[in-house]
Formats: structure tokens, sequence, C-alpha cells
């Protein structure tokens, strides 16, 4: 498990860019009734592309936001890495280089601790749901609020991405086929693909690419869909599946708790507003990129799920060490199992709760039977 962990950790490098990161002003909102009068400009940082899904959410957020506060908050969003690269995503939310930020999670096990739950294996694949499970538990829940309190950041909403495929430049339809391949993964994947994978490495996205098609990798895992169409891998890998892991990451939508203090009531319940609708329609928003992204690969890559009875095989090969390395990332930040177990039983338990109120089928699954 220590060797698991070390993967997991070494992600963190490795997806580091040479950008120049800028500090911003917020000019602070007095409370009221209504409209206060004042304006308020925010810049929001993000690592994805523009045609990402979350950014689509991203963006229809900050119209919301702009349109229940009668214009006076304005978000200036900055993407794939413009004002802030991904591994500075959550420090920059804390010393205010950027108001919003949107980190993903997989870079931060030490301080996210318990967001990492979203990646336990072949947990849910329900994306609408385990968001709304991290609102309603950033807002109930001591341990995920005290999370965020810690590190002088007020949470917003978990933007959930698509789950996992895995991508290969030649079939691999049995776990056997993995034995012998170099696969690219990072964060609690690691530890799931260890018992049938040849190699793991980590790469950064950008270099994943260019890694598959000169054949340093023969797979790669821990990669929405979209974010496979939208950068390229369709076109070196031949072969494109959904294994069944479920959901593996999440961007963790923060502000500053400094700026968050300085708005008015009136203004805070905006951004509330906001972010519990955008929590309630993340499928529908997302499922309009990943009808695209789906387009986009059927045009390269032969697209498949795997058998029932493979993905049976996988989870039981691995289940028990993901939850196990959930568990450490938690105990390493200084979390007792007691809490840790306490947090589990309410986040399967809230999770749980929205499944049931929720027909979600995944996206890939519908683009391979064409109902996408």
């Amino acid at each position: 498990m220590r060797r698991s962990m070390k993967v997991i950790l070494s992600a963190l490098a490795l997806t580091a860019l040479t950008l120049t990161a800028c500090s911003g002003e917020t000019a602070p909102s007095t409370g009221g009734d209504g409209p206060t009068g004042e304006k308020v400009s925010l810049r929001m940082a993000t690592y994805t592309g523009p045609s990402s899904a979350d950014n689509a959410g991203y963006v229809k957020w900050i119209d919301r936001i702009a349109e229940l506060s009668d214009g006076e908050i304005e978000i200036e969003l900055f993407n794939s890495g413009a004002l802030v690269n991904a591994v500075d995503m959550l420090p920059a939310a804390r010393d205010g280089r950027a108001d919003i930020t949107a980190p993903g999670i997989i870079y931060y096990p030490a301080e996210l601790p318990f967001s990492h739950a979203v990646g336990v294996a072949f947990r849910s694949a329900n994306l609408p749901a385990i968001s709304e499970t991290f609102y309603e538990l950033a807002r109930s829940n001591e341990l995920l609020a005290g999370q965020y309190e810690k590190l002088g950041v007020q949470q917003m909403f978990t933007w959930v991405p698509a789950p996992t495929t895995i991508g290969c430049n030649k079939p691999a339809v049995a776990l056997g086929d993995l034995s012998n391949m170099s696969i690219r993964s990072g964060g609690l994947l690691d530890v799931a693909l260890e018992p049938i994978a040849g190699n793991i490495v980590a790469l950064p996205v950008d270099e994943l690419r260019d890694a598959l098609d000169r054949g340093v990798v023969d797979c790669y895992a821990a990669v929405a869909m979209d974010t496979a169409a939208d950068t390229g891998l369709g076109e070196v890998a031949d072969f494109i599946y959904d294994p069944g892991y479920g959901a593996f990451g999440a961007f963790d939508v923060m502000m500053n708790a400094q700026v968050w203090n300085s708005l008015s009531d009136d203004h805070k319940a905006v951004f509330e507003q906001a972010s519990k609708e955008i929590t309630e329609q993340l499928g529908d928003i997302a499922d309009v990129k990943y009808a695209e992204a789906c387009t986009t690969l059927q045009k390269t890559s032969e697209l498949a799920v795997w058998s029932d009875a493979v993905q049976a095989e996988w989870r039981d090969a691995s289940r028990d060490a993901v939850f196990d390395a959930f568990v450490e990332i938690g105990l390493g930040a200084g979390y007792s199992q007691a809490e840790i177990d306490g947090f589990w039983e309410a986040y399967d338990s809230t999770l749980e709760k929205h499944e049931s109120e929720s027909d979600y089928v995944p996206a890939f699954e519908r683009c391979v039977a064409g109902q996408l």
C-alpha cells in the first residue's frame, strides 16, 4: 500500500505548467435587501479547456450569478491554465491569486482527503447524484465542511466528470490483456490497476497523445470521454472502453474565504442558489459535451463497455485495496479511523439517497448503445 500511495502522490509534480499567476482584488459589498448597488468583480481560474464539459458548467454558473445579482457580480473566467496552473489551483484560492478556482482533487490528497470518496472504486457512476451528495454534505457534515474551513476556502459546488475510460492502441477486453501493457493513470485508479496492469505510468494529459503515438505507453486511464475527444486521444487509441470503475475524480469549485466573508448576505445567497442549480443541472449540461465527444470518438476508435464478468473480476481484485488507500489518505491527513468511517457512512448513505432519486445512465454507455 505504501507503493500505491507514492504513485498517487507522484502525479502531483508531473502536471505543473510554466505559467504566470496573477493576483486580484475584490470590492467588498454591504448587506441589505435586494441589489446592493455595489459591483463585485472576481476572477475564476480553471485548467481545463473551453470545450470541456466542466467549462460549460462554469460558464452557465457565472451567467446565472450575473442574472441573479442583476449584473452586480461579474466573474471573469480564465481556463486552460491561463491564470493558474493545475497544481496551483488550491494554493491560488487560499492566497488570493484567484478569487475562485476549480482544483482537481487528484492533486491534493492531503488537503482534500474526504473529497477522494468520489474515486472509491465501483461505488458509483451517477454523476448528478455524486455532485448533489457533496453539495449536501459540504453544508451539513462537520468533517467535510471542516476540510474546506481548514484551507481558508468556501466550497461552492463539486463538478464530477464522466467516469474513467481506458483507451489502448490494441484490444483489451479481458484483464489479462493489460498484464503486459504500460498504462497511464492517476489517483486511486493507480491502486485499482496494480493487480492487472503490467506497468503504471504517471503522465500529464497534455503529453499523453504523443506518448501513445510513440509507444511510450500502450493505454491510458483516468481520462473522461470529453477529455479524450478534446485532446485527440481517439486518433492514437484505436480501442476505448468503459471499464465500469465509475467516477474517478472531481473538480472542487471553491472561493477564497476572505472574499466570501466580504460579500453581502444577498450576494452570498446568489452564489448559493446558482451553485445549487448547477449541481442539479450537471447531467443535462454535461450531456451536450458528451454527445459531441461520442461523435468525435466514434469516428476514430472502436468503443465498447467491458462485460459484466470482466468488471466483476476487476472489482474483486481491487476494490478492497482502493478503499484501504482512501482510508490511508485520511489517516495521513491527520483524521482518525473513526472519523473516516463516520464520514464514509454519511457519504455512502447520502449518495444512496440521491441515486434512488435519479435515473441517470453514464454517457459512455449511452454512446455505445446509440442513445446519446
